[in-house]
């Protein structure tokens, strides 16, 4: 999922790969913004997927200026990026019961921002 801000040429984006093979992998990035600026954070996680409940649920928020972020209920903030001057967030947390789903951080200022979320289920 990529979410395009044409205000500020910010992007956020999910992406993931499932049933990765062991070992050490090799994860390619590219950039093709023009006059955006590039930041990224990549995550692995075990387990996830394999119960009816415990789902996997992970928010990406970001700005084209810094900003504290604080993660939202429940969501524990897993990368800051840069770690001073906070452009961009990620945050997770694991949702044990079924309901509603949502993502959110609040932020130390008024800024332009974009969010992206994904969750993670078992297969029916």
């Amino acid at each position: 999922m990529q979410l395009n801000e044409t205000v500020d040429l910010t992007t956020v984006a999910i992406f993931y790969a499932e049933d990765i093979a062991a070992g050490a992998n090799t994860v390619t990035v590219s950039d093709s913004i023009t006059g955006g600026t590039l930041r990224f954070a990549i995550f692995e996680y075990s387990g996830v997927a394999t119960t009816a409940s415990d789902d996997l649920v992970i928010g990406a928020i970001s700005t084209s200026e810094s900003a504290t972020f604080t993660a939202g209920t429940d969501y524990v903030i897993q990368e800051r990026v840069p770690a001073t001057g906070t452009k961009l967030v990620v945050e997770d947390r694991r949702q044990a019961t079924p309901g509603a789903v949502s993502a959110n951080a609040t932020l130390s200022v008024s800024r332009i921002w974009g969010a992206a979320m994904a969750t993670f289920k078992r297969a029916p």
